[in-house]
């Protein structure tokens, strides 16, 4: 397996469509993402994402959605251990991934050691960029992504987590944003650009600077400050 691990705003789905373009890496091919890695530009899609970031992709395969890297779900599912053992990998098997010929590359906001705990030997590309590049872009894209996230398959809606969003779209209505839920756990209230958004930005850069921080000492795995595709083929090809 292929990853492209990022923080949200990293840019890191513009990459991996790229990267998706090699002959063997798999596509996730369907008209929501395009035919092809390089159909960015669309006229209606399902996924409310790609509204915003059209770079944005699902794992779509013919047979279903391949399950995500934990730090989607922790949230619902805040174990690991648990996440992976008992919902990942049971979802990886009702879509058949096994049988994907191609590599499977996924975009993940995982750190580098974390993946390789659950996917030995998998490749890891890792984007480490300017904290305030990928903040203000955050505020751009992932902040106002849609967060009424069900999760069905994981039973996402009985989960404490599941509970407090079924809260919030029902005092803000089901089409309330990521930063909405920061507004309504430290305010009790909607989100308003006006009076949140300084606060929210120091928030977010904090998070992202220590995160950062934290990718920069990562091993086993390429750490990239830009989309250098030479030595991206060539550690993929290694």
């Amino acid at each position: 397996m292929i990853f492209v691990s990022f923080e949200p705003g990293g840019f890191g789905h513009r990459l991996a469509r790229t990267l998706c373009t090699l002959p063997q890496v798999y596509w996730y091919s369907d008209v929501r993402n395009g035919k092809n890695p390089w159909n960015v530009h669309f006229e209606d899609t399902e996924i409310l994402q790609r509204q915003i970031s059209p770079y944005h992709f699902d794992r779509i395969t013919c047979r279903g959605m391949l399950p995500p890297t934990h730090d989607y779900v922790e949230n619902f599912i805040p174990n690991a251990d648990t996440y992976y053992r008992q919902y990942f990998s049971k979802q990886w098997r009702s879509v058949n991934a096994d049988d994907i010929q191609e590599e499977v590359l996924y975009c993940t906001h995982s750190q580098p050691e974390h993946l390789l705990k659950y996917f030995p030997g998998s490749k890891i590309i890792n984007l480490v960029l300017n904290p305030r590049t990928v903040t203000k872009r955050f505020m751009q894209t992932s902040a106002v992504f849609p967060g009424w996230i069900k999760a069905d398959w994981l039973g996402g809606r009985d989960t404490e987590y599941g509970k407090k969003l079924k809260i919030i779209g029902g005092e803000l209505g089901k089409h309330f944003k990521i930063r909405d839920i920061w507004a309504w756990d430290n305010f009790g209230t909607e989100y308003s650009p006006h009076d949140h958004d300084p606060l929210y930005y120091d928030w977010i850069f904090d998070r992202v600077q220590e995160n950062t921080a934290e990718r920069s000492k990562a091993v086993n795995c390429l750490t990239i400050g830009r989309r250098d595709y030479k030595t991206i083929k060539e550690y993929l090809n290694g």
